[in-house]
């Protein structure tokens, strides 16, 4: 999967706009499967959406609508991106209840997201998906190739569709 660093930057800040509340954090990332480059962050609000402490939950209405919008946008989900309060893990909850797909790719990061790039070998954790609903665990350098060049827009989705696009 290619990502540009901005696109990684602009999903850290949502994760920790939301820790600095206690709360965990969630992004989805979306692009082409014919070359795997993320071209856009959705960023999941509203009704059917629920931040905890130790919890993310996406209402069925809320998957939907992430449905909608990657037909509209001709993308599917590559990657979810999740923080967790202090070290980052892929718990029992990501393992049956996060997306998964074979090479769906499922990145937690530490400290609610008060994390950074500096740090994604050493401290995220990094799941790929494998067929029948289990998962490798990988590492961000080998699951993640960085392209400076990548051009993505950020995008607030609620169960109404797309509420904001910022690029």
């Amino acid at each position: 999967m290619n990502v540009a660093p901005a696109c990684v930057q602009a999903t850290l800040g949502v994760l920790a706009a939301n820790g600095q509340l206690g709360l965990e954090g969630s992004a989805l990332w979306l692009g082409s499967t014919s070359d795997l480059r993320v071209q856009t962050v959705v960023v999941p609000a509203g009704p059917g959406v629920s931040f905890e402490p130790k919890r993310v939950q996406l209402s069925v209405q809320w998957m939907d609508a992430l449905g909608a919008v990657c037909d509209e946008l001709g993308q599917v989900v590559l990657a979810g991106v999740h923080s967790h309060p202090w070290t980052a893990f892929h718990s029992e909850v990501d393992n049956d209840g996060f997306l998964h797909a074979p090479d769906f790719v499922s990145i937690v990061v530490p400290r609610y997201g008060v994390t950074d790039l500096a740090e994604a070998d050493s401290e995220w954790a990094v799941y790929v998906g494998l067929p029948n609903g289990r998962w490798r665990a990988s590492s961000w350098s080998i699951a993640v190739e960085l392209d400076p060049s990548a051009r993505f827009e950020t995008r607030v989705v609620t169960v109404g569709g797309l509420t904001d696009a910022r690029t």
